[in-house]
């Protein structure tokens, strides 16, 4: 299912309503933090996912459903392993390892250009809730730390101007 997406959102580069429903069925099979959907973010992200939403978003900068979709979708794909809830060697291991397979999916968004596609849709769309809402958590996803690529992209977002324009 993941790579038809992807295919139909390469297939209809110019068609809004093909790139936003796109993000929203890419958000809805990484909706969650269980395991299950963990190993559909690594999957959308082997097969293109993160790339073809900031083509989208790129192609579609001043359509908000594809913008507040694309943010959503970018921050669910990425994700954030939840810390362990318990204090079990195996939770904890299982935890980690989410954190870095996120860290690595951020760092792929980052050089796919996320940050910048999110930086544009929060500037364009000041005044829409969903992408403001949407484009921060994306950014607070993509911008994860915990590894050593972190900061350099938590950097980068300062530097295109995220404070102000998730500020407005």
């Amino acid at each position: 299912a993941l790579e038809a997406v992807v295919a139909a959102m390469r297939a209809h580069p110019t068609h809004a309503g093909v790139q936003a429903e796109g993000c929203h069925m890419l958000y809805a099979v990484s909706a969650s933090d269980d395991a299950p959907n963990d190993v559909a973010r690594a999957r959308a992200a082997e097969v293109g996912a993160l790339e073809a939403m900031v083509a989208a978003m790129r192609a579609h900068a001043y359509d908000v459903e594809v913008q507040e979709n694309g943010c959503w979708a970018l921050a669910n794909v990425v994700g954030q392993g939840r810390v362990a809830d318990s204090e079990s060697s195996d939770a904890v291991g299982r935890s980690r390892s989410s954190f870095l397979m996120a860290c690595a999916r951020a760092q792929r968004a980052a050089a796919s250009s996320a940050i910048e596609a999110v930086v544009a849709a929060l500037r364009a769309h000041p005044r829409e809730a969903g992408v403001q809402e949407n484009g921060c958590l994306a950014l607070a996803k993509i911008c994860i730390s915990g590894d050593g690529a972190g900061r350099a992209r938590k950097q980068r977002a300062v530097e295109l101007g995220a404070l102000e324009a998730a500020t407005g």
